[in-house]
């Protein structure tokens, strides 16, 4: 039976986090141990009750104090220092929650009366859930499902949800949970063309390339990456494939300073295998010019590509702004799934 004192509410439980817990850190009732609290580092945690630890001393890993689950705690610790009246959900620190601005989101347990790292804090009673659409009945649709939030692209990869949940992603996709887990599993539906982001890249210089050898282009201007994939200003040459992602569309124009003694070889390579996702032989020619694109190519998240370049017997420059007037430049389309490929 929960123990009201005042303004707070809470019970004795038995830490069973592994390690010490100190005043005023963030924990969850454990629902697999009867009487017991847990500790977390998911963002956004619902697996269980969250909790305030109120024993002035802490409590060590298997012993029993007060945990204040409702009501007005005089200490929360914070990963981050809050403003008056932030929000808060757990932390992917131990023991600590997490403030944000308002709006309420899902996940979040508290309302912060302070400010600081170890401000005041009242205690909703348990967590912000999704806003949960009570199925009609009708026949085959009558399992439930919770619009859970946004993110900037992508599935979540943080926090814990359960089937049905959706999110809304901000590049128009929308992503349904179909396994519970922390993330769990995510499918994708998009609206439109399908087309989930683009990133678009150019040279604004010739790069001089050495006979005999491939060398790897820098890029030197990124026009637009709403998915991140491009590492600019920090190699600019890498392009890694976003989360989510499954499907590539590459379209390159490049040109060369004129040449007719010499080769030009093209490959938009994976950097740890000799998967391309755009590949050119030219002989000797001397017309510098070269639009290039492929198809809807299958790729892997977290796989890292970046265009080589080899001139043969010899030394040229990759660029010409002279013939024609316009350095090299790329664009990748990025798509989620075949599904939503719409031709």
């Amino acid at each position: 039976m929960a123990i009201n004192l005042g303004r707070l509410i809470g019970n004795y439980y038995t830490n069973k986090s592994g390690a010490t817990v100190n005043y005023g850190d963030f924990v969850i009732v454990d629902s697999a141990t009867a009487q017991a609290f847990k500790t977390t580092n998911i963002e956004g945690d619902v697996s269980g009750e969250p909790g305030v630890v109120m024993e002035p001393n802490g409590i060590a890993n298997n012993g029993r104090g007060f945990i204040a689950t409702g009501g007005d705690v005089p200490q929360l610790n914070l990963d981050t220092a809050s403003a008056l009246l932030d929000y808060v959900r757990s932390s992917t620190t131990v023991g600590k929650g997490k403030p944000h601005s308002s709006p309420k989101v899902a996940g979040d347990f508290a309302q912060v009366l302070g400010t600081g790292t170890t401000p005041p804090a009242r205690l909703f009673g348990g967590v912000v859930p999704g806003i949960v659409y009570a199925p009609l009945g009708l026949p085959g649709a009558t399992q439930a499902s919770r619009y859970v939030g946004a993110t900037a692209s992508g599935a979540p990869v943080s926090g814990t949800f359960s089937i049905g949940d959706f999110v809304i992603a901000q590049n128009g996709a929308i992503w349904i949970c179909t396994v519970a887990g922390s993330p769990g599993t995510w499918a994708s539906f998009s609206g439109g063309k399908g087309i989930t982001g683009v990133t678009k890249v150019r040279k604004t210089a010739v790069q001089n390339i050495a006979t005999g050898a491939w060398r790897t282009i820098t890029w030197d201007v990124e026009d637009y990456d709403n998915l991140g994939a491009f590492d600019s200003g920090v190699s600019n040459v890498n392009i890694t494939v976003p989360t989510g992602i499954t499907l590539a569309k590459v379209s390159l124009f490049v040109s060369w300073a004129n040449n007719s003694a010499s080769g030009r070889y093209i490959n938009l390579k994976n950097n740890a295998n000799e998967k391309s996702l755009l590949f050119d032989i030219r002989n000797a020619l001397n017309e510098a010019g070269t639009a290039l694109s492929a198809g809807w190519i299958p790729v892997t998240a977290g796989d890292v590509y970046s265009l080589k370049v080899n001139s043969g017997s010899q030394t040229l420059n990759f660029g010409d702004a002279t013939y024609p007037a316009t350095y090299p430049q790329m664009t990748i389309e990025w798509l989620d799934s075949f599904a939503n490929l719409h031709l």
